[in-house]
């Protein structure tokens, strides 16, 4: 049973050297696995019809795997760096002491690196704990979505170069006072005016090399970027007008993009001065619409489905994602 289990997180000083756990996060699922292979022998013996067990030489080169969760009002400023680059120094509100905005922005992926540890009960019950700790983590791809009713929801693929079940559970302690991030926050704008959508979506592939093996060496060698990263954005609303077909046409036949805020956030005032809340908000200055329209099937309502694409407008600006909580450090 999953009820015993719980995920720590730290950011490693050196990639591939495992860091002791001291962050803890609430998660939907987590399903990190070791990805093995298995050289066999294709030699040809003498009346044999099937190969030998003898003959095969198993390996573990690094574990991978999906890991989901909500975003929450506290403990979320974790992952910015590891699937942007770079974070910012925090900046206190001016009017609210003890708001801090936490911004990342498009960097260098090459030196980052977490140990993830998380604990898979044994037992029909349950009740018996059991750590799994990899090292050497790095998130090679990633999404962040919120729909109509929904929480914001972190997905993303991660990829360690070594696991273990000896190291010990770390006692798990959570942020207090977190709240889930939701669409009751949340909006979408295009070139600064507010769009009435159903659900946003931004999607990353960081493009990391994760085929890096050398001889002997046995296990995964530190992912690299090996291209450009790619930035996708779609949304869905009711399709009640020509706007985005038209500014699809428009865009297309001008080769030009258009500026996206997308946003959730928390009902709660954590700032009394102009009523603060906690929130995140993605900032997408130049989006290429690369798709809209809508399909005619059944009774129901029509909804419309846009899809683009994030470039950099200038320097590596193409997304930034600003974090308004009031942990002081991400």
């Amino acid at each position: 049973m999953p009820l015993n289990s719980q995920l720590g997180i730290k950011k490693e000083t050196t990639w591939g050297t495992a860091a002791t756990v001291d962050r803890f996060a609430e998660f939907l699922s987590c399903g990190v696995k070791p990805v093995t292979g298995r050289n066999t022998s294709n030699g040809i013996r003498s009346g044999q019809r099937v190969a030998r067990a003898d003959r095969s030489v198993p390996y573990v080169t690094h574990y991978e795997g999906p890991l989901s969760l909500e975003v929450l009002s506290s403990g979320f400023g974790f992952w910015l760096e590891h699937i942007l680059g770079v974070v910012a120094s925090p900046v206190e509100d001016v009017d609210n002491e003890g708001v801090f905005t936490h911004t990342a922005t498009i960097g260098t992926l090459c030196a980052k690196g977490f140990t993830l540890q998380v604990n898979i009960p044994l037992g029909e019950c349950g009740d018996t704990d059991q750590a799994h700790t990899y090292a050497g983590g790095k998130v090679t791809s990633w999404s962040i979505s919120v729909d109509k009713t929904g929480n914001l929801i972190f997905e993303a693929d991660l990829i360690f170069k070594s696991g273990t079940t000896a190291t010990a559970l770390a006692t798990a302690s959570y942020p207090s006072g977190a709240e889930v991030l939701s669409w009751l926050g949340g909006f979408l704008s295009v070139e600064g005016t507010e769009v009435l959508v159903d659900s946003w979506k931004l999607t990353c592939d960081n493009k990391l090399k994760t085929d890096r093996l050398s001889l002997g060496a046995g296990n995964l060698r530190k992912p690299v970027e090996d291209a450009y990263r790619e930035f996708s954005v779609e949304f869905t609303m009711d399709h009640e007008s020509l706007a985005m077909y038209n500014r699809l046409i428009a865009t297309t036949a001008e080769d030009s993009t258009v500026a996206m805020v997308l946003r959730a956030g928390s009902p709660t005032i954590i700032g009394a001065i102009g009523a603060v809340k906690p929130n995140l908000q993605i900032t997408l200055p130049a989006v290429r619409i690369d798709d809209a329209g809508s399909t005619v099937e059944g009774t129901g309502m029509l909804t419309e489905s846009i899809k683009g694409m994030a470039l950099n407008s200038s320097g590596n600006d193409a997304v930034s994602i600003a974090y308004t909580t009031l942990d002081a450090t991400p």
